[in-house]
């Protein structure tokens, strides 16, 4: 199974996991900088479990040592995301809130309704220099990107911007694909005939 596909269907970010530190690995002092650091955790999964520091921290500018939990202690996290056999999780305040775990759990509902190459109606809310936002439901928001048309599964977006949607079009789209970290939906264009 590849990384995808569990944090589609196994380990799925944004959502709660409880675990234990069991130890850390210091961060490295570059430049004046620190640069690295980790948690470790065991939450009772044959994977390594991970909180790197600055998903400890909301403002990693405010790190200190004393302020990380002792071993042995146990915490509450949320998964972010999963790299070569490492579940990374997150302990900040802002994303163990409910708030962003009901988002999170939102965008899982529609992911587990959707298809890649589905086609969505949407509404054009913001015109970039690489793409178009689209809200899709009125709820979730996907990108045609001018950088990815080559397996969008839609048409490329006219060289012309001119010619592009403008904001508040009601647009077809094909979804292309989900990345689960940033709850982002890549969409493919399908213009009007």
């Amino acid at each position: 199974m590849d990384a995808y596909q569990i944090l589609k269907e196994i380990h799925r970010v944004g959502h709660p996991l409880t675990g234990t530190v069991i130890g850390y690995e210091n961060p490295k002092l570059i430049n004046g900088k620190l640069i690295g650091g980790k948690i470790l955790l065991d939450a009772n999964l044959e994977l390594k479990v991970v909180i790197p520091f600055y998903d400890f921290f909301d403002d990693y500018n405010e790190y200190d040592k004393n302020l990380l939990p002792k071993i042995g202690a146990h915490i509450t996290t949320v998964i972010k995301n999963y790299v070569d056999g490492t579940l990374y999780v997150s302990a900040k305040k802002s994303d163990v809130s409910e708030e962003e775990i009901c988002s999170f759990k939102a965008f899982y509902e529609f992911v587990d309704e959707r298809k890649i190459g589905e086609k969505v109606t949407g509404i054009v809310k913001g015109v970039t220099s690489f793409g178009l936002f689209v809200e899709i439901e009125n709820k979730h928001v996907g990108l045609i990107d001018i950088g990815h048309y080559s397996f969008n599964y839609g048409e490329r977006l006219p060289v012309d911007r001119l010619a592009w949607p403008k904001e508040g079009d009601s647009i077809n789209c094909l979804i292309a694909y989900f990345r689960f970290h940033n709850r982002q939906i890549g969409l493919g264009w399908l213009p009007k005939e």
